[in-house]
């Protein structure tokens, strides 16, 4: 069969054609694929310059109760939470598990706050543990109180002078906050807090 020049050339001209039609492809994949990598940098950037900076101290101290004091300090870009989320986490970093027959179930283990201080139960929505407080809405530059307790011995601890271990145990401790913040149009921060106080008296 005799092929002419013409033919010859269509089919290269075709060739080069798909040849440059994959390259163009590729190219614009890989122009793709570093835009959506420099975007998400930049959104990740966007967010930590974002990250919600709090001011938080005790306040009005008298007896076992005092004021906690939080105010939302920054940054001036962020403007305004939706939701502000706070909770009392353990002082310590000790793991504690429901393991002997008699002992205290798990949900009480983790209920009570291991700690120097809990929130008042019912004031600003408190749970009857003292752990959580009902989510708040806060602009920078503003804050807002919340009234707080020196915690107690679990009911499960026993001895006379229990109550004077339990504060020397806390004696030291800070008061370690978990402020979960959310803004829409952006992921939620996660913000940790310790509460530094001085030694308490005892009850």
């Amino acid at each position: 069969m005799d092929i002419s020049w013409s033919d010859v050339a269509s089919v290269s001209a075709a060739t080069l054609s798909a040849v440059a039609a994959v390259g163009a492809w590729k190219a614009a994949h890989r122009s793709n694929a570093t835009a959506d990598a420099v975007a998400s940098i930049e959104h990740k950037r966007w967010h930590a310059e974002r990250t919600p900076l709090f001011d938080i101290a005790i306040k009005r101290a008298e007896g076992n109760r005092a004021i906690l004091d939080v105010q939302l300090i920054g940054p001036l870009p962020l403007g305004r939470l939706e939701r502000v989320g706070i909770s009392i986490e353990n002082s310590d970093d000790a793991v504690r598990e429901d393991r002997l027959v008699g002992s205290p179930s798990q949900q009480e283990l983790d209920a009570h706050v291991w700690g120097p201080y809990r929130f008042v139960y019912g004031a600003d929505g408190a749970d009857v543990g003292g752990r959580l407080v009902a989510p708040i809405s806060l602009a920078v530059g503003r804050g807002r109180p919340f009234g707080i307790e020196q915690t107690r011995p679990p009911h499960w601890q026993e001895g006379h002078d229990r109550n004077e271990r339990w504060a020397d145990q806390w004696a030291w401790k800070p008061i370690k906050l978990v402020l979960r913040c959310h803004k829409e149009g952006f992921e939620p921060w996660i913000v940790p807090y310790d509460v530094e106080r001085p030694r308490p008296d005892r009850w």
